[in-house]
């Protein structure tokens, strides 16, 4: 029973993980294609709804996720040491080595939408680009970690 609790923590909070981190790139990349004369505020707007979420809602299911994960591994006896298990492990290590500094930039971007007197900067371009480059590839590898957990041993054999 306990496994099962756990499980439906896991994957609840997988779902939380996912849909704010998708939910927030969504938010402010629209905010980033708008009009010149609507893009700064709704930028502001956006920024500031994602650094919250990224550090109430995704920071605290990821560490969710990692716990319960951990937990259940040992719980079902897997091992840590290669399999489907241990990759899964990598690809958060990795998905969270391109949040943190993805994360840093939100902050960094919304300073500088305040002291730019409306305007977008080129180094405001230069971080978006930045940020698109590190969510990118930080969304594949979540949709790449739902595959292992989905099929498992069926990958790793």
């Amino acid at each position: 029973m306990t496994y099962l609790i756990l499980k439906t923590i896991h994957i609840l909070s997988s779902t939380l993980l996912f849909g704010a981190g998708t939910g927030t790139a969504i938010l402010i990349f629209r905010a980033f294609l708008m009009r010149n004369d609507e893009r700064n505020e709704a930028l502001q707007f956006a920024l500031n709804h994602a650094i919250s979420v990224d550090w109430y809602f995704t920071l605290a299911a990821g560490i969710v996720q990692l716990i319960t994960g951990i937990t259940m591994g040992i719980m079902a006896g897997y091992s840590f040491t290669g399999g489907w298990l241990f990759a899964s492990l990598l690809l958060f290590i990795a998905v969270f080595s391109l949040w943190v500094p993805a994360a840093a930039l939100q902050m960094r971007m919304k300073k500088d939408l305040l002291h730019s007197s409306g305007e977008i900067t080129p180094a405001f371009h230069r971080m978006i680009k930045i940020w698109i480059m590190l969510g990118i590839p930080a969304f594949i590898l979540m949709i790449f970690i739902f595959i292992l957990m989905i099929f498992r041993s069926q990958i790793f054999f």
